[in-house]
C-alpha cells in the first residue's frame, strides 16, 4: 500500500466539493489529474471511494469512515509540522550586544 499526503488531501478535497471537477478547480489542477490520484488512492487502500455513474459520484460508506479518521490525523500532521517549525522561527534575528 503506497499513498500520499497529497493523496489525502486530493481525496478531502473531492470529498467536500462533492465532484472531481470542483475540486479540480479549488486546487488548481486539470480533471484528470484529480482523477487520476483518486483512481491511484483506490488502488493502493484496495477499496472504492467513490461511486460512478452518468459522470457523478458519491462516496461510499468507506469513503466517509475513511475521511472521518483522516481530518483530524491531518490536522494533527499539520500542527506538529507547524510547530516543530516554530522553535526554529523564535531563533532566528539578532542577538542583542551587551552594554558597556
Amino acid at each position: 500500500m503506497s499513498w500520499t499526503i497529497t493523496d489525502i488531501r486530493t481525496f478531502l478535497a473531492v470529498l467536500d466539493a462533492g465532484s472531481i471537477s470542483g475540486a479540480a478547480a479549488r486546487s488548481d489542477l486539470s480533471k484528470s489529474v484529480v482523477s487520476k490520484r483518486i483512481t491511484d488512492f483506490e488502488a493502493a487502500l484496495g477499496v472504492a471511494l467513490f461511486t460512478r455513474h452518468a459522470g457523478r459520484i458519491a462516496p461510499t460508506d468507506s469513503a466517509l469512515s475513511l475521511a472521518e479518521r483522516l481530518r483530524p490525523a491531518l490536522a494533527e500532521l499539520v500542527a506538529a509540522t507547524e510547530s516543530a517549525a516554530a522553535p526554529e522561527a523564535a531563533l532566528r534575528g539578532r542577538w542583542p550586544s551587551p552594554r558597556r
